[in-house]
């Protein structure tokens, strides 16, 4: 993947050396592929300069090592010290409580909107939850979405549900 991406850079931070970094990465690599994923960490020594995609990517990757870490040391209960670790008291939304199906659910969603290629796929996967999700519940788990993406998606639904529905009062049944 690392020639595939032109915002990839050389694992080599100055600060580990090269042999410790490429050791963390080894470990990670491992863990990951422990936990059945097949995705591989990229490490970057500048997040700020990377291009939007690129950030989503990464940030993709952090939950899912976050999220597999708090699987293995709180199995029964996962999502409870998921959110005490991220929980900012100053936000609006502090007190926004995420039940384990919910957010195993959003979870996915994230997955899928951050793995599409386009802007038409994650339009159409955003489409799905817009009208039941308010825009600030929906960056907590995709973060960057911007309210012109979030209003796409909710006008796509909306122009979608009217096309059903006239197609179904016409005798048409969908499968």
């Amino acid at each position: 993947m690392e020639d595939k991406d032109l915002d990839y850079q050389l694992p080599y931070d100055p600060s580990t050396g090269e042999e410790k970094s490429n050791e963390q990465i080894t470990a990670l690599n491992n863990f990951l592929s422990a936990c059945d994923s097949k995705r591989k960490v990229n490490v970057t020594t500048s997040y700020k300069d990377l291009s939007h995609c690129v950030k989503l990517r990464y940030v993709s990757l952090i939950k899912l090592i976050t999220r597999s870490t708090t699987l293995f040391i709180a199995s029964d209960d996962a999502d409870m010290p998921m959110n005490d670790s991220f929980k900012d008291v100053s936000s609006e939304n502090s007190n926004i409580v995420v039940d384990g199906n919910f957010s195993q659910i959003m979870s996915g969603i994230s997955e899928a909107y951050t793995s599409a290629e386009s802007w038409q796929s994650r339009r159409e996967i955003l489409s799905i939850v817009a009208p039941k999700i308010s825009l600030n519940l929906m960056q907590l788990f995709i973060p960057g979405l911007t309210g012109c993406r979030f209003s796409a998606a909710l006008v796509r639904c909306k122009i979608w549900c009217q096309f059903k529905s006239r197609h179904n009062t016409e005798g048409y049944t969908t499968v």
